[in-house]
């Protein structure tokens, strides 16, 4: 009987990670969100129906799922990254990074920023800030391209602080 009963389990969950959010919703009862940590309590009845099983049976503990998580900010947007999360490139700041290291290839061959932002169509002031991203720490740049970077790496975290040269001071300055 447990193993039919592992086996709906296991193809009740392969059905949510097909169908995404709208196959799981109909299970959820609430979903509290604190300060750092997120809470599911699944839903006993649905739960209990949808695997045929006498509500009794199932363990108030495997009723709530809980995981810490953090907030990424892109411009307006809050997105909650919780578990470990899959590898996205955020593409305003591959953008950026992008530009970063052509303009200054620019500007070591002579240009000035003036003509830089007047080619690219940005302000001087816009690619005044973006330029110093071509200095970022290698590993950090190639965490960027993965997306794997730390989740408060952001483009607008990037260039608002007055990042350092010395690449182990800006990983300091970047998680602080």
């Amino acid at each position: 009987m447990s193993s039919a009963i592992s086996q709906r389990t296991r193809g009740l969950a392969e059905e949510i990670r097909s169908g995404g959010i709208r196959r799981a919703v109909p299970l959820i009862d609430t979903i509290l969100i604190a300060r750092g940590k997120i809470q599911v309590r699944i839903d006993r009845t649905a739960l209990s129906s949808e695997l045929g099983l006498p509500y009794t049976t199932l363990a108030p503990s495997l009723l709530s799922i809980s995981a810490p998580f953090t907030r990424r900010r892109r411009g307006t947007e809050t997105k909650i990254v919780a578990g470990d999360p899959v590898p996205d490139p955020d593409p305003t700041l591959l953008r950026a990074l992008h530009s970063a290291h052509i303009w200054a290839a620019a500007m070591r061959r002579g240009a000035s920023l003036k003509e830089i932002a007047t080619d690219a169509g940005v302000t001087d002031r816009y690619a005044a800030r973006i330029i110093p991203l071509a200095c970022l720490a290698p590993r950090l740049q190639q965490a960027i391209v993965e997306g794997t970077q730390p989740a408060t790496v952001t483009l607008e975290r990037l260039i608002r602080r007055k990042l350092p040269l010395d690449w182990d001071a800006q990983a300091l300055t970047i998680n602080a």
